[in-house]
């Protein structure tokens, strides 16, 4: 039996246990930054080699501005709460500015949630992995 994710309306992330879904949309953060993997070592006769990787790391930095008390819960509760707490660093789906769905898993160790006016809330930044 197949299991059925949560349908999802942009901007939103979604596992097979979580959904989060604000009404705002993201501010990225810096983009898109890719980093390769470049490893060197000397040879037993003093010559120096270099081998790059040929797998890239794509990263995702976003920020939300002007959420709701139960939005930013939602994302990360008192508690332990919410899809940041639930997913940790497994990979789930989030669903990209020009509508694509990305494999991705956080890389953010902890969500900043801070009071921005009256009942509104930030979160980030929350920075992702693409898989």
């Amino acid at each position: 039996m197949s299991e059925v994710k949560p349908q999802m309306a942009y901007p939103s992330f979604a596992s097979a246990t979580a959904t989060f879904s604000p009404s705002v949309w993201p501010l990225r953060d810096g983009g898109y930054t890719r980093s390769g993997f470049t490893a060197m070592a000397r040879t037993a006769g003093g010559g120096l080699v270099a081998q790059s990787s040929p797998l890239t790391e794509e990263r995702i930095t976003l920020s939300y501005r002007g959420l709701s008390r139960a939005e930013a819960e939602s994302f990360a509760g008192p508690g332990g709460t919410g899809f940041f707490h639930t997913v940790g660093a497994k990979a789930f789906e989030y669903k990209d500015y020009d509508g694509s769905i990305r494999t991705v898993r956080l890389a953010s160790r902890s969500a900043e949630i801070a009071m921005q006016g009256q009942g509104r809330f930030s979160i980030g930044p929350v920075e992702m992995v693409v898989a």
